[in-house]
């Protein structure tokens, strides 16, 4: 009886073999790739760590607001250009866009970056940011009628959670 069910056992787990080679084939790929996604990961960080050297990033700020302010002087300089008859329609329209969209590509990121540098400044103190709750409180839903049963989350321990005490 014993001997059976152990034959029975081993020719199922032999049967099992080929998809077991097909699953390990797969780790070793998965394996590899993200092996190369790491070495591509460490060589980006390396790459923006040498192009990063020595700039803090509220030289970056810096940096990013006069670069958008001169965009913007330029784009200002085009436009009294159009209007005094100096240029064109289509040299304003081929010159002023361009120019235009790259300030405002530029005070964007100025004040992302300033949001940024501020959200880090409020952190706990030890560089951690506070954590962001996406998810509303446990108070009663807004513009809900009242209803005569609860509504939402009610924060008691499901049954079998704790074990049974009796």
């Amino acid at each position: 009886m014993i001997i059976a069910s152990n034959r029975s056992l081993a020719e199922f787990n032999l049967g099992k073999e080929p998809e077991m080679d097909q699953l390990k084939a797969e780790v070793q790929e998965k394996s590899e790739m993200g092996e190369q996604l790491c070495t591509r990961i460490q060589e980006l960080l390396d790459e923006y760590k040498t192009k990063s050297a020595g700039i803090s990033p509220d030289t970056t700020q810096a940096l990013l607001q006069t670069a958008a302010a001169e965009s913007e002087e330029q784009s200002e300089n085009i436009a009294q250009d159009f209007l005094s008859g100096n240029i064109g329609v289509d040299k304003f329209l081929k010159d002023f866009e361009p120019i235009r969209k790259t300030m405002h590509i530029r005070k964007f990121k100025a004040e992302k970056m300033a949001e940024l540098l501020r959200t880090s400044s409020q952190g706990y103190g030890n560089g951690v940011i506070k954590p962001y709750l996406p998810y509303p409180s446990y108070g009663p839903p807004q513009g809900v009628p009242s209803v005569p049963y609860p509504m939402g989350p009610l924060n008691m321990p499901m049954p079998g959670m704790f074990g049974n005490h009796f």
